[in-house]
């Protein structure tokens, strides 16, 4: 018997003793639960940010000042801090990933700014300064106006709300200068139009998260209970698939590697506010958290392999390390030659994380669970 059939097998007995023993392995459904937990409290904190990101915008296009703005945008980065960590909580079909598609909603990215505002050259582009064609601004429009007619068009979610906070970053050295003035209607004719947008896709940010919140709350009929109802091993192929693709696919390639090959800012997440090695770091430690802890997968591993164990829990650890070597701006560091500092450092970056995601796939193999990184986005 490998060790995840031994904590299988010895399911009812290891809850029967409350792990009085530090040195008895948890149950698969232990961890199954301990992950569900850290969801709903993810998602929760998540939630909680974004409401004062709503409150915080109502009080800035109440009053736009450049003190109203500043609170505005720090309650933006808050809540995105706050979002980065549930990213582990993806790619396997998952509430965030289900039909109601609402991971683009709330963060999809990068974004065609015109597709919602002025940009420099084109003054009266976007949705904002086209009362004719948009009317109405109200949540249902903004919310189907969000990848209508393309993948970059996006009206919705937080990179939505970064561009109407930041504006483009037409910067070096800092991230975007959007002028509070052009929420005054004296200075710009749409600022009504562009401060109602606003307000709505806060809104809108909320309620997403909130109902994905709702979908991993305790003692309701919702994905939590299916997800804790299923075979115990599928619940952890599911967190091995989040992580594994996570770490490779997403941070390393989507989020690193493309925006250092073609070194376009662009291709940057954050790429208005420049907070994108926030976000990355964000990431990295949402693995971490779901890896470490009481009843944590590396609980389960160590079972198994205690030397694949210390090798993951190591890896982990510095590719967390490598993001944060990373010189900031990150829209700086991509650019140059490849022995330039900031694009040695992105490589050394992508590098770890490939190498974490290769002991994570590892990882389910010893726990015979494998997972198939390509086909899991689609699961």
């Amino acid at each position: 018997m490998n060790g995840v059939s031994l904590i299988i097998a010895g399911c009812s007995a290891f809850a029967a003793t409350a792990h009085a023993d530090a040195t008895v392995p948890p149950t698969i459904a232990d961890v199954a639960t301990r992950y569900a937990d850290l969801a709903s409290n993810s998602y929760s904190g998540a939630a909680n940010a974004a409401r004062a990101v709503k409150d915080s915008v109502a009080l800035f296009v109440a009053n736009p000042s450049p003190e109203t703005l500043a609170e505005a945008r720090q309650s933006w980065v808050t809540a995105h801090r706050a979002y980065d960590p549930t990213e582990v909580f993806r790619f396997y079909g998952g509430p965030i990933d289900d039909a109601r598609a609402l991971e683009p909603k709330l963060n999809a990215w990068p974004m065609d700014e015109a597709y919602v505002d002025y940009v420099e050259g084109l003054p009266d582009a976007g949705i904002v300064n086209h009362p004719a064609e948009f009317p109405s601004l109200d949540k249902e429009t903004i919310a189907a106006l969000n990848e209508k007619d393309g993948e970059t068009n996006i009206a919705s979610g937080f990179h939505a709300i970064e561009f109407l906070l930041w504006g483009q970053d037409q910067s070096v050295d800092g991230p975007g200068a959007r002028p509070h003035t052009d929420y005054i209607e004296a200075n710009s004719p749409n600022a009504k139009r562009r401060a109602t947008y606003l307000l709505h896709a806060t809104e809108l940010v909320v309620e997403h998260l909130e109902a994905v919140a709702n979908d991993w709350k305790t003692g309701e009929d919702n994905y939590r209970k299916t997800f804790l109802a299923a075979k115990p091993v599928e619940a952890i192929r599911k967190i091995l698939t989040g992580m594994a693709m996570l770490s490779g696919e997403e941070i390393a390639h989507e989020r690193m590697f493309v925006a250092y090959d073609t070194q376009d800012p662009e291709d940057e997440q954050s790429c208005f506010s420049d907070e994108t090695l926030g976000c990355l770091r964000g990431n990295a430690l949402g693995i971490q958290t779901v890896w470490r802890g009481t009843n944590g997968i590396m609980d389960l591993v160590k079972a198994s392999d205690p030397k694949l164990a210390d090798d993951l829990d190591k890896a982990i650890g510095l590719s967390i390390v490598a993001i944060e070597a990373i010189p900031a701006p990150f829209d700086q560091a991509i650019q140059g030659e490849d022995t330039a500092p900031g694009r040695t450092k992105i490589r050394e970056a992508v590098q770890a994380l490939e190498a974490q995601t290769e002991l994570l796939s590892r990882a389910a193999e010893t726990l015979g669970v494998p997972i198939n990184l390509q086909a899991a986005e689609g699961d």
